[in-house]
């Protein structure tokens, strides 16, 4: 998720790409969401995920069935599969808060979903919510190499609060919202929590065709492309996404803008219509895609959302990203403009190129947070670098170096504040430090091979060392080391 640590104020100043090759067309306001071409998935050896989902305004309930294909491939044989079930984290009005806000804590209603019936090939299931109320355990006796179908009813709370899942002023934010299969890897099953800091968030890529049916006039937005409409009822596909949101809402207006092969949106409450921001706003989508599909790897994804919502900060998901209304109300763009960049980066590190969100935080954050710092001098000026890196300076130094570990989980900060200055600033500064002491050329060299050895995958920290002195030599160790260790 992404609390964006970077609140330097600088002077806006309008850009554009450098990159010519490209293209795009000019922005379309006040449109309808576009239906495109239907596309058989690229990998059908994926886990799938088929869901039908209603949303009850009046009761602030989504009302849904799921039927996921799970191919079972590890070599051992085992005796029960786990799915995590995240709106049970909103059940209590300690619910996990961004930032310790008031704000967002429950304000009438707490959130939950309640499961009525499991299948498994067929096969009713006794389910359990174990070890913890966000993890439904299906005991069943996994045979490695078969697939299994499981099935499900749920009927879903939405709480009322502005977190990444939760509804204020006619806003739902979905994030996280339906059961995901955990992921099963060296450590086993993993069955954390939803802590309070960080993103507590582990996923594989997956397919999916999700169906949405909304109350008259309420526009989805999601991660992933329309491919038909029916009256009321939305028919999405996703193609090797790591996870599926949706912002939903009666209050959206919506424009668009094709770059390169992808449909850019932005989608904001008619309460700002007359704002010149929105035009930035979709402006700064468009320059991030631009940059880095050249400098990273391709954009594969049909359509890419700018959500304006009522989340606090910045929050992205395959496809989608959510972005807090009330950056249009300061008086500096610059936390809107780096707040689009950084969500939008994490379409790169995150979305395409995963990791290990809970232990390893600071790999996707890291990454993300230097890159947006990159955007600012390569598509508008250094000055702006160099200030954020000032800044980011400022910060560790008054943290104190001696107090900073970066190699830890997420369940072992203190609070945000550790959090921010170890996997966001503390990973960027040894970015730029490498970058400043092999050039440009080696950090495009490094960042593509990230993207060709784990697009779709999962990146360690193990991955990431050995790319570093594949592409700089043993001695970006000395870097390393000395922000790392």
């Amino acid at each position: 998720m992404k609390r964006i640590w970077i609140l330097v104020m600088v002077f806006f100043l309008v850009g554009c790409s450098n990159n010519e090759d490209v293209y795009t067309s000019e922005p379309i306001e006040n449109v309808t969401l576009t239906v495109q071409e239907l596309s058989d998935f690229t990998d059908n050896t994926l886990n799938y995920y088929d869901i039908e989902v209603t949303l009850d305004d009046e009761k602030d309930q989504l009302i849904g069935k799921e039927t996921i294909t799970y191919h079972y491939d590890e070599t051992e044989a085992l005796e029960a599969l786990y799915l995590h079930v995240y709106p049970n984290a909103f059940k209590s009005s300690s619910h996990p808060s961004l930032f310790d806000q008031e704000v967002t804590k429950a304000m009438t209603q707490e959130g939950s979903i309640e499961i009525k019936n499991v299948l498994i090939n067929g096969k009713t299931i006794e389910y359990s919510y174990e070890p913890i109320d966000t993890v439904l355990k299906l005991p069943f006796d996994l045979i490695p190499g078969e697939d299994y179908m499981i099935e499900m009813d749920f009927v879903i709370q939405v709480s009322s609060t502005t977190e990444r899942f939760g509804s204020i002023q006619g806003i739902y934010n979905l994030g996280n919202w339906y059961p995901i299969l955990a992921v099963y890897d060296d450590e086993g099953w993993n069955l954390d929590p939803y802590y309070d800091v960080g993103d507590p968030f582990y996923s594989e890529v997956a397919n999916y065709d999700v169906t949405l049916t909304l109350p008259e006039g309420y526009i989805p937005s999601a991660s992933g492309y329309l491919y038909q409409k029916e009256d009321k009822t939305y028919h999405f596909r996703a193609d090797r996404m790591r996870d599926f949101a949706f912002v939903l809402s009666d209050k959206f207006l919506i424009k668009e803008k094709l770059v390169n092969d992808t449909l850019v949106y932005l989608y904001y409450p008619s309460s700002l219509s007359n704002h010149y921001w929105t035009d930035h706003a979709l402006t700064f989508a468009e320059e991030t895609l631009l940059l880095y599909e050249d400098f990273i790897g391709d954009y594969p994804y049909k359509s890419y959302s700018v959500v304006i919502t009522t989340f606090p900060s910045g929050m992205e998901y395959p496809g989608l990203v959510m972005i807090s209304d009330q950056y249009f109300y300061d008086f500096d763009i610059t936390n809107l403009r780096q707040t689009i960049v950084h969500e939008s980066v994490h379409q790169w590190f995150y979305s395409l190129i995963g990791d290990d969100e809970i232990d390893e935080g600071w790999i996707d954050e890291g990454l993300t947070t230097y890159f947006t710092m990159y955007f600012d001098q390569a598509v508008y000026k250094k000055a702006y670098y160099d200030r954020t890196l000032k800044y980011y300076r400022d910060r560790r130094n008054k943290y104190g170096i001696e107090n900073i570990t970066v190699l830890k989980s997420a369940k072992d900060y203190a609070d945000w504040s550790e959090y921010g200055v170890a996997a966001y600033v503390t990973p960027a500064l040894m970015y730029d430090e490498i970058y400043k002491t092999y050039g440009d050329e080696k950090l495009k060299t490094f960042v593509q091979s990230l993207y060709s050895n784990y697009v779709y995958g999962i990146l360690r920290y193990e991955d990431l060392i050995e790319t570093l002195k594949t592409v700089y030599g043993e001695e970006v160790m000395e870097i390393v080391d000395r922000y790392l260790k």
